[in-house]
């Protein structure tokens, strides 16, 4: 299968990008081994391939500083 070389979060259109192991990883995180995830999961959680089809939603989350703002559970 082709992926798309981006897939973009619906809520924020945050963008992950396709990595060479056919994996996706978030381009803004900072960590050094960033959390990877396939393509089927991240569309089962609601992903799109164009950010057009994203709607940003503004809401208020709370950085707990352990890096669980990353988890992708739907």
């Amino acid at each position: 299968m082709n992926f798309p070389k981006y897939l973009y979060r619906m809520d924020d259109a945050e963008r992950f990008t396709l990595q060479n192991n056919c994996k996706y990883t978030m381009d803004s995180s900072i960590m050094h081994n960033p959390w990877e995830y396939t393509y089927d999961v991240l569309k089962s959680c609601g992903f799109v391939e164009d950010v057009k089809n994203c709607k940003i939603v503004e809401y208020v989350q709370e950085n707990t500083g352990h890096g669980d703002e990353d988890d992708i559970s739907c």
